[in-house]
């Protein structure tokens, strides 16, 4: 398959171009914690000018309102990297690059303590043949693994022992460019797949991978099938990817135990399910994310 084995500076934050709009670095954890009606999300990101941003966020039908903690614009030193990084209530380090890394969250009604270890190698966007859209990012990983700590919301803990899935990312980020995105995450003790779907300016961009039976194939082609709710919530969800190892593998999301929509910017809303899932028979969690312009959902939603 043509994924490109990185080294462990690709964990390294980048120089970005400051005469380029919208240049930034970030990397997100999300877990989902379907058993608790929960999913838990830790991101960060900086600019080129070195302001630097955080946000915690957790939701699902057990909390009186979904938490989204969010702090931008702190000053971070050039010399400050993302082996050893903090930013407000948000930091984090990586023991081993590419491999294990901590991660600490202090906010007011949230917090989150936890290791994430990664079960396959990283999945670079540059291995595809195809010229990954460069107002999303210059480039990206994607890698699924486990988490295992604690998290508090709102006083109560959470034990979390379970899947989890990351990306990092750097490049421009011009949200107004995007029409539409998937971005799916199907995870199991034994398997993961990643999938976007990303589509602006007429065109859909289709990067993933799956990773089954110890072996990482990437996606060549992807087949969803999904209802949407009135309020454009995708509750009903399946998939089947085809991998350049002649593989077939269907996912399906089979309940929602936590959902999530919230404006990632003035030109886009991000809808977030979490729930148990199907990964080709085994038994797993999904975290599912569709991302809509504001003005669709409003004109469409019934």
């Amino acid at each position: 398959m043509p994924v490109v084995t990185l080294e462990a500076a690709h964990e390294a934050r980048r120089t970005l171009d400051q005469t380029r709009e919208a240049a930034r670095d970030s990397a997100v954890w999300v877990i989902p914690l379907s058993a608790d009606g929960l999913g838990l999300v830790a991101y960060t990101w900086v600019d080129a000018f070195g302001k630097a941003g955080a946000a915690g966020i957790a939701f699902g039908p057990s909390l009186s309102a979904p938490i989204f903690e969010r702090v931008d614009g702190v000053e971070v030193p050039d010399t400050m990297t993302f082996d050893d990084w903090t930013v407000g209530p948000m930091s984090f380090s990586q023991h081993d690059p590419l491999l294990r890394s901590r991660i600490d969250y202090q906010g007011e009604r949230l917090e989150m303590q936890f290791e994430f270890e990664a079960v396959h190698p990283p999945y670079a966007y540059s291995s595809h043949v195809g010229v990954f859209p460069d107002w999303f990012a210059d480039d990206r990983f994607e890698q699924s693994g486990r988490a295992k700590g604690v998290a508090r919301v709102d006083g109560k803990e959470y034990v979390i022992d379970t899947v989890c899935h990351r990306d990092r990312s750097w490049g421009a980020r011009k949200w107004e460019c995007v029409s539409h995105y998937k971005w799916f995450n199907f995870l199991s003790e034994t398997s993961a797949v990643h999938v976007m779907d990303l589509q602006g300016f007429g065109r859909s961009v289709v990067r993933g991978y799956v990773f089954r039976d110890g072996q990482m194939a990437e996606i060549v082609s992807a087949e969803f099938d999904y209802d949407l709710d009135p309020d454009l919530f995708h509750r009903r969800l399946s998939a089947v990817f085809t991998d350049d190892a002649d593989r077939t593998t269907t996912v399906t999301m089979t309940s929602v135990t936590a959902e999530l929509a919230y404006p990632i910017s003035p030109f886009l809303t991000l809808v977030d399910l979490v729930g148990p899932a199907d990964v080709e028979g085994v038994a797993g969690e999904c975290y599912v994310e569709m991302a809509w312009p504001p003005e669709y959902l409003e004109r469409n939603a019934r």
